[in-house]
């Protein structure tokens, strides 16, 4: 596994956004402690923004490039992932596979209402990814070229 960089964003290092709703953490957030949850206090910490802060630290290009090379990373190594179930999964279903990244176990998940999940085991590896599924499709889908003959 590659170490995780730093999530170089286009936003100011400072920025976060708490995504818990009902948790009383919700919203913008600044590390430095600046209020943003006053209409368009965050626009501070925006790409291009049009709000001038003088504490603002924008993530380097080279920082950026690392946070572009993992995701692109990442995403390539979910339908490695998927490629390790060999049959499909109905809605309703679960099943399980040994994950071709590393030594963890991979779960499907797949809910009637088309939604599925993909996890491993090991937190550092692939997901959790949300996928919406037509109830109706084959999935996932399966490799259909042959494998070698021995």
């Amino acid at each position: 596994m590659t170490d995780k960089p730093v999530q170089a964003t286009k936003h100011c290092r400072h920025y976060d956004y708490k995504n818990t709703p009902g948790s009383g953490d919700y919203g913008p957030s600044c590390a430095l402690g600046f209020d943003l949850t006053a209409p368009g206090a965050w626009r501070r910490c925006a790409p291009d923004p049009d709000i001038g802060c003088a504490s603002r630290s924008d993530y380097t290009d080279e920082e950026r490039a690392a946070w572009s090379a993992y995701r692109a990373n990442r995403l390539a190594m979910i339908p490695v992932a998927l490629a390790a179930f060999k049959e499909h999964i109905g809605p309703g279903e679960a099943k399980s596979a040994d994950c071709p990244h590393c030594a963890g176990m991979l779960t499907v998940a797949r809910a009637s209402n088309g939604h599925a999940w993909l996890i491993c085991s090991n937190r550092e590896c692939v997901g959790p990814v949300h996928f919406n599924i037509d109830r109706r499709t084959a999935w996932p889908p399966l490799n259909t070229e042959s494998e070698p003959t021995s």
